[in-house]
């Protein structure tokens, strides 16, 4: 019997968290983040995409920075940033609409950076999309590296080339991207505390679904 109460008790408790989650995560799931700093009279908008890894430490509290590289040209130095919405939490997907002044061409590569700042800076990139949003072109980078002072090779700012599309993954980045995805989407009881959850079900669900196994 007491058994039975710990195991209600505790799903009384978790439960309150994983709604008061749900609710944060509905506000900012699938949102596009107008930027602040673009110019209401740039005429080319782009989608950017960035996915921060799942590893343990990847999100960052700093104050992200993004410049793209077209092979016409440079877009503005834009602040990946909005008050109302977060961003760059572990795990998560964030995508920002970034306008420039002209049209930039074939995006070869773009250059982001951080400034360090907050309790948690470092970061992790996985991969960025990149898509102009008028003729629907999309280009895509594979990262994986930390932006960090205390991780990897110990760099704030880096560059990212376009990667082939055509090109097949390495077998490292296919096992490290599919492990994550595979233990948040996979693994019933990990994905409940999971930082950012991708499948349909959420957190209160799989929750329920934990209570129904254990008794």
């Amino acid at each position: 019997l007491l058994t039975v109460l710990f195991i209600f008790s505790a799903y009384f408790l978790l439960s309150l968290w994983a709604m008061r989650k749900d609710r944060a995560e509905m506000v900012s799931k699938d949102k596009i983040i107008v930027l602040p700093d673009n110019d209401p009279f740039d005429k080319v908008s782009f989608l950017v995409t960035l996915y921060t890894g799942s590893r343990w430490g990847a999100g960052t509290s700093a104050d992200v920075f993004l410049q793209l590289i077209g092979q016409n040209g440079t877009s503005d130095i834009h602040c990946l940033r909005h008050p109302e919405l977060p961003a760059f939490r572990q795990g998560s997907t964030d995508c920002f609409l970034l306008t420039t002044k002209e049209d930039l061409g074939d995006i070869r590569a773009f250059r982001v950076w951080h400034n360090n700042r907050g309790p948690s800076p470092s970061w992790f990139l996985s991969r960025a999309k990149v898509e102009r949003v008028s003729i629907q072109k999309t280009w895509f980078f594979m990262c994986r590296k930390w932006l960090a002072l205390d991780k990897g090779d110990r760099l704030l700012e880096r560059t990212f080339c376009v990667t082939n599309p055509k090109a097949p993954l390495s077998r490292k980045d296919y096992f490290f991207i599919d492990l994550a995805n595979g233990l948040k989407e996979g693994h019933l009881w990990l994905s409940v505390f999971a930082q950012v959850l991708t499948g349909t079900y959420s957190r209160l669900q799989r929750l329920s679904s934990c209570l129904t196994i254990l008794i």
